[in-house]
């Protein structure tokens, strides 16, 4: 498993002091309050911020980086994912797993690898699993119960239930 997470990305400056606002990619918002550091990268660029403040209304998550000063500033920032140490990040619920630990797993239909997860992506009700097939084609399933079975971190794989998904 990874060391680092992304738990959200900048959308937008907010204010005139300098402050974003983040999506959690969990959806949780308490963790952030914590936070002392984060990682913003952006490509292949990566840049260390002092965290300053962090507050949260019913809508968003505020937060002032050191550095950060301007809306200008704060605008440059924009699309940049938030990366933490794993022990700063949200903790989980059984049946729960961080997006970048799915990524990797090698998918088993029937006992056999069909594929690798390649990526999550966003999504209306569930995210999706986008697998690079053994063929070389590749298949976007929603990661939900009725089409996942067991996780195996420490064999590296997951269980796809149903087939039909494939078709």
């Amino acid at each position: 498993m990874k060391d680092e997470l992304i738990i959200g990305r900048v959308r937008s400056a907010f204010g005139t002091v300098g402050e974003i606002k983040v999506e959690s990619l969990s959806g949780e918002t308490a963790h952030f309050t914590a936070l002392r550091v984060v990682d913003l990268r952006r490509g292949f660029g990566s840049e260390i911020f002092r965290v300053e403040s962090v507050r949260t209304t019913h809508r968003a998550i505020l937060m002032k980086l050191e550095g950060v000063d301007t809306p200008e500033g704060a605008a440059a920032l924009r699309g940049a994912e938030i990366v933490v140490r794993r022990t700063d990040a949200a903790p989980l619920e059984p049946g729960e797993y961080y997006y970048g630990d799915l990524e990797g797993l090698i998918v088993t239909f029937n006992g056999e690898a069909i594929g690798r997860i390649k990526a999550v992506l966003e999504s209306g009700a569930h995210p999706l699993l986008e697998v690079t097939l053994v063929d070389g084609g590749s298949v976007l399933i929603p990661f939900a119960d009725q089409f996942f079975g067991e996780v195996d971190h420490a064999a590296g794989r997951i269980q796809l239930m149903d087939g039909a998904v494939l078709e």
